[in-house]
């Protein structure tokens, strides 16, 4: 299997990369997001703790809210900057796992074949259906035999993870990931350009984008203020907004 496609790969995550970092440095501004034509807003979202007053004259409704997570979340900014140093170790990883692999099984080799990260951590292969079960075998066997590279990808996971758990429902965080999940979301050796035929197969390939088109969209659903108190509004089709973050 090629890797061709991890320089270009990697390119992009640089300029994603780049921003962040200045992102981060600066600080983030507070978000004033006005799409709707009319004067008075038909729905305010609100992202703070704060419940806002329901004054009678309009309603108001906000995006279901993400559980708290078990653990402290960072900035976007900063965990994807971290996101890009990773990447970058884990695609060396992956290079020199290829390099071993031809040498001791060649007939893996040439397969197109993705990974990720099982449920208990050790790496298992995705988008494999070229491989029999024997082939399958040998092949995780020795992904999981480079220690480098089941470190890359775990950090990875985590980091892409801590990522969404960051993100507002709005954007990646309407998205459940987890270690459950992850190995049917998001294909590493993908992520990583592998076996890219072109710019748009290395763009389709983005963790990012592969979570955008194959995620659990758990916190998408809107709620609405009644006599103060929260609740769901699963009808509710937002047409104009004005959204504060």
């Amino acid at each position: 299997m090629e890797i061709g496609g991890l320089a270009a790969a990697l390119s992009i995550w640089q300029s994603k990369v780049a921003g962040a970092g200045q992102a981060a440095q600066q600080g983030q501004p507070p978000l004033v997001r006005q799409d709707a034509s009319a004067l008075e807003a038909s729905v305010i979202y609100h992202s703070n703790s704060e419940d806002p007053v329901d004054r009678g004259d309009f309603d108001v409704y906000q995006k279901t809210g993400r559980p708290a997570s078990n653990y402290a979340t960072r900035a976007e900014p900063v965990v994807l900057a971290a996101l890009g140093a990773v990447q970058t170790s884990l695609a060396s990883a992956y290079a020199d796992f290829q390099k071993t692999l031809t040498a001791s099984d060649p007939d893996l080799a040439e397969k197109h074949f993705g990974f990720s990260v099982g449920p208990d951590g050790r790496l298992v292969a995705v988008n494999a259906g070229s491989l029999n079960q024997d082939q399958i075998q040998r092949l995780e066997t020795a992904l999981n035999a480079s220690s480098r590279l089941v470190n890359g990808a775990n950090s990875f996971a985590r980091l892409s993870m801590e990522f969404v758990a960051a993100s507002p429902v709005y954007e990646y965080g309407k998205f459940h990931l987890d270690t459950d999940n992850y190995a049917s979301t998001i294909d590493l050796g993908r992520a990583l350009g592998v076996g890219a035929q072109s710019g748009q197969d290395r763009f389709n390939g983005q963790w990012d984008i592969q979570l955008w088109r194959n995620g659990e969209k758990r916190y998408d659903g809107w709620e609405k203020l009644v006599d103060g108190q929260w609740a769901d509004a699963p009808e509710y089709q937002p047409q104009s907004v004005v959204a504060y973050r």
